[in-house]
């Protein structure tokens, strides 16, 4: 496996791993909602995550981490006010009244199966 195959593997893994815990809270808030404001920290873990494991200079390095920092940080921020301001997004909540409705799925596999693990 190439150097790039297995760094872009392990970002996934992390990411799966990361995505099925924020599902199990997400089971107990009985509310998907919160993935929009956690999903740029998911990517700000993932520059951090890759800057050791790359070549190049430290200087833009640092300097690209920081920018994706202030704009995970700024964007997780607002949507997350948003959420705890406004409840559950009616778009997800659309997803699974109609997965429920249309293919019997509980809330759990909908939220698993169209919201967490497609954002990894």
């Amino acid at each position: 496996m190439t150097e790039i195959a297995l760094l872009l593997t392990a970002n996934l893994a992390l990411l799966v791993a990361v995505m099925l815990g924020l599902w199990l809270l997400a089971l107990r808030l009985k509310d998907v909602s919160f993935i929009d404001g956690v999903w740029p920290l998911g990517m700000l873990l993932l520059a951090v995550a890759t800057w050791p494991r790359t070549d190049g200079d430290p200087i833009r390095k640092a300097l690209l981490v920081g920018l994706c920092a202030l704009w995970a940080v700024r964007l997780g921020w607002h949507l997350l006010k948003r959420w705890r301001g406004h409840g559950a997004d009616g778009r997800y909540v659309e997803i699974v009244e109609t997965q429920e409705r249309e293919k019997g799925w509980s809330f759990g596999k909908t939220a698993l199966l169209f919201v967490f693990l497609p954002q990894a």
